[in-house]
């Protein structure tokens, strides 16, 4: 019976032995699944972070396209507002020049006036002699060549400081004059013709320089002013020649003769003076819309391509941002793929050694119950 318990003690050592030997690996295979779910979880945690650092990255990429977008953006409208304000400031000249323009036009009207008032009393006195008459009228013929061309130099220093509209105050002094002068005396009419052909000979070489800085200066001038300078010149237009109907009518009860030969000059100066303003008019009228037109096709071609680059840097960022996450995603499943096959590798190891010990354990369970079976046989 000693040797039977001895035996029985052996085994149940043994299988005590076995039991802890057991419990280790079982210990060992758990801190090593815990070791091998706290590395899973450090990735993680590391792809966590770089999926943190990439999104930062396309935030901080996404912030810099941004802020060169609104400085495109804020270039363009200092752009716009620059032309704008240029637009403005030579609008504002030419309603300087429009008001130089009317003052001239008061002053000039204001002559006229005194030489009707001077006609009229002429009238009052009653029918002097011929000779006082053109005495007097040479000395007013003189004053007003005088002033002419006092006149006519305050226009040139005018057009040499701000570059304005000479060329038609010129034609109106004259056009208002020139009757004047012509009704004034007879004899003095070579001289007056010659000075009308210097004239229309300095209007001539006036008219390309005028021309070119008139074009230059109405550029960008809209349609409403023309309209209202069109009405002024008109108006003034109307009022010179109801003022010249009148001196005509007050001078030819003087001289009928001089009327009868000056009114076909008049008539002709007048048609030719018209024909040249209308076509010069006109002329204006299709170099402005012409113009214009071009700076509208500008206007669209440069918004356009505004409008194309922001499409092509809006369509850029987009395609990185896509790549970007393309490429993120990509890596994150290749990782996810490795690392499952790694934890499936370790996973299936771990489980064929657990099923190596584990029969080995039963096999000696077995071995050791065959061996307790043949011995209680025995006794």
């Amino acid at each position: 019976m000693t040797g039977d318990d001895s035996d029985t003690k052996e085994n149940e050592d043994g299988i005590e032995n076995t039991e802890k030997k057991n419990d280790k690996c079982l210990n060992s295979i758990a801190m090593r699944m815990i070791e091998n779910i706290t590395a899973m979880k450090s990735e993680l945690i590391a792809c966590k972070d770089k999926e943190k650092y990439l999104s930062k990255n396309l935030v901080k990429i996404r912030e810099s396209q941004e802020k060169e977008i609104k400085l495109l953006d804020i270039k363009w409208t200092e752009k716009i507002e620059k032309s704008k304000s240029a637009h403005i400031s030579k609008i504002d000249a030419q309603r300087e020049f429009l008001l130089m323009l009317k003052t001239d036009c008061d002053g000039l009207k204001r002559k006229k006036e005194k030489l009707e008032k001077y006609v009229h009393e002429l009238k009052s006195k009653g029918e002097a002699t011929l000779s006082a008459v053109s005495y007097s009228l040479k000395e007013k013929r003189r004053q007003a060549q005088q002033e002419w061309e006092n006149l006519e130099k305050a226009a040139f220093k005018k057009r040499e400081k701000s570059e304005t509209f000479v060329a038609d105050l010129h034609r109106q002094a004259v056009k208002l004059l020139e009757p004047d002068l012509h009704n004034l005396l007879r004899k003095n009419e070579t001289e007056l013709e010659n000075k009308k052909k210097g004239m229309r000979d300095e209007i001539a070489r006036w008219k390309d320089v005028i021309e070119q800085k008139f074009e230059r200066q109405l550029k960008e001038q809209e349609s409403r002013e023309k309209k209202r300078v069109e009405e002024q010149l008109s108006v003034i237009k109307l009022q010179a020649e109801s003022d010249l109907k009148n001196l005509n009518l007050a001078k030819g009860r003087i001289s009928e003769s001089i009327q009868n030969d000056l009114t076909v000059q008049m008539e002709r100066d007048r048609t030719s003076f018209d024909e040249e303003y209308r076509g010069q008019c006109k002329l204006h009228a299709d170099q402005l819309n012409k113009l214009r037109s071009e700076e509208s096709q500008k206007l669209d071609m440069i918004f356009k391509q505004h409008n194309k680059d922001m499409d092509l840097i809006h369509r850029e960022q987009e395609n990185a941002i896509w790549r970007q996450k393309e490429l993120s995603a990509k890596q994150m499943e290749r990782w996810k793929e490795q690392r499952t096959v790694q934890i499936r590798n370790e996973v299936r190891c771990e489980h064929d050694r657990e099923l190596k010990s584990f029969e080995a354990k039963m096999k000696k369970d077995q071995q050791l119950s065959l061996c307790s079976l043949i011995l209680f046989f025995l006794v």
